[in-house]
């Protein structure tokens, strides 16, 4: 499946989606996406969280400049786990 296919179909599975996914879940969309492409990797700018696959970014409105962002394992490590156990915890 397409990366935008997938992304559009998300976001009009529900009319907040773009709400729920930009303002505090914006890394449970980069989850979505990690579980369909396994090499999606997690950036982040202090303020949101998009997704890189191949040489792009996605957030939940489609492809996105990663101009400001750094990869979330290498440059916010701490916040990732917090993030993480969040997810554990909840479920």
């Amino acid at each position: 499946m397409e990366i935008e296919t997938l992304i559009t179909a998300i976001r009009n599975s529900f009319p907040e989606s773009v709400k729920i996914y930009t303002e505090g879940n914006c890394y449970g969309f980069y989850k979505i996406l990690k579980s369909v492409y396994k090499n999606a990797v997690a950036y982040y700018n202090s303020d949101h969280v998009i997704t890189r696959i191949g040489d792009k970014f996605y957030d939940i409105t489609g492809e996105v400049s990663g101009d400001g962002y750094l990869e979330m394992e290498k440059h916010f490590s701490k916040y990732l786990n917090e993030l993480e156990n969040e997810i554990r915890s909840n479920n």
